[in-house]
């Protein structure tokens, strides 16, 4: 869909004009593919770890909500969470304790939701985040059980335009496949510097 420059996201640094370019590739990409879709909900995401899928998603939010286009980024990585981290919001409460309270009791999720989604203070209106939220003892099995299904429906119910949840690698932990199987779809990102071709044939 698009090559990137190797850069790191900082949330006060303006992206160069080659990374604008890029990016803006990525989002006309999109739309074309996602044109029928009321809400574009894209996961993220790589085959091993470290290929710069996180910052993918912040700049790919910032450039979607400066276009006008109303976007949530949902930190799903729950073992190894950084999307906090490039736009400096608290780590907790997140997606983790709202899986883990739809799971426990039954918890309104919607309400969670819109609760614990906070503006990332990037100055760029229309861009929220729904971060990790406490690391859980067992995020696989929070991932696939039915409890993402009711928040990923729930999601789906916002008037967010995109929805894009930043997730961890395909690769290793089933973490990365839960949420493919529930978010049609996925974005891979990947690095030269870190996959190799045996890689690539078993995320195929």
């Amino acid at each position: 869909l698009a090559a990137f420059p190797q850069s790191r996201f900082r949330r006060d640094r303006s992206p160069s004009a080659s990374e604008r370019e890029a990016y803006e590739t990525l989002q006309a990409a999109i739309q074309l593919r996602l044109h029928d879709e009321r809400q574009r909900m894209v996961l993220v995401t790589s085959a091993v770890r470290d290929e710069s899928q996180t910052e993918v998603t912040a700049q790919l939010g910032r450039g979607l909500a400066e276009a006008g286009e109303k976007t949530l980024l949902v930190s799903a990585d729950l073992r190894r969470p950084l999307l906090h981290k490039l736009l400096d919001i608290a780590p907790a409460p997140g997606l983790a304790d709202i899986l883990a309270a739809v799971s426990r009791d039954g918890g309104d999720a919607a309400e969670m939701i819109s609760t614990l989604t906070v503006q990332p203070g990037l100055e760029t209106d229309g861009l929220a985040v729904l971060a990790s939220g406490n690391r859980p003892p067992n995020p696989s099995g929070l991932l696939a059980s039915d409890a993402l299904d009711r928040v990923v429906d729930e999601i789906r119910r916002t008037d967010y335009r995109y929805v894009l949840v930043d997730g961890p690698p395909l690769l290793g932990f089933i973490d990365g496949q839960a949420l493919a199987e529930r978010i049609q779809n996925v974005i891979v990102v990947s690095r030269l510097d870190r996959v190799t071709p045996d890689d690539l044939l078993d995320l195929r």
